[in-house]
């Protein structure tokens, strides 16, 4: 009789352990996960889709492209936030990705300052508008009706390409 008795203790005993282990790898696995989770970048995260671009007032457009050093809206892209300052809400249904490119604002902002396109630049203290002159390393030239404005790259909150009688006006 006490050998079944000690059957069954056992028998409890290695189901109860095996639970415990199986409970511990579950949980090893969703720290894994977890920790994975935690190296991906804004771009790995806006890869996938579906998210606006919040740009003030209210406002959001959606996620269309992700360079470099921020994340723009448009077709093309008209709207730049330096990646630093972008925020981003998800979109339930849609999960169009944006287009991954590898140039970065100054680079983006040297293409327009070619053409001396119109641009809004949004800043802390306001916003500038104008013609593109020049696309420095640590500056922005904007020439407008009251003469030139040097915006440091410090200080761009947005960059708007003005596209006038458009939706990518701001």
């Amino acid at each position: 009789m006490e050998e079944r008795g000690l059957d069954g203790l056992f028998s409890s005993l290695s189901a109860s352990f095996d639970a415990v282990v199986e409970r511990e790898e579950d949980e090893a696995a969703a720290d894994l996960a977890f920790s994975l989770g935690q190296d991906r970048s804004l771009e790995g995260s806006l890869r996938r889709g579906g998210f606006d671009l919040r740009i003030g007032g209210g406002g959001r457009r959606p996620v269309t492209e992700v360079g470099a050093d921020y994340v723009g809206s448009g077709h093309p892209v008209a709207v730049v936030v330096p990646a630093r300052l972008a925020v981003c809400v998800e979109t339930p249904g849609s999960e169009t990705a944006p287009r991954l490119a590898r140039i970065s604002m100054l680079g983006l902002a040297r293409g327009w300052a070619r053409t001396r396109a119109p641009v809004e630049v949004q800043t802390p203290v306001g916003s500038v508008g104008g013609r593109l002159e020049r696309a420095t390393p640590d500056h922005l030239i904007v020439v407008g009706v009251g003469g030139a404005s040097l915006v440091a790259w410090g200080s761009v909150e947005r960059l708007t390409l003005v596209r006038r009688g458009s939706a990518d006006a701001p």
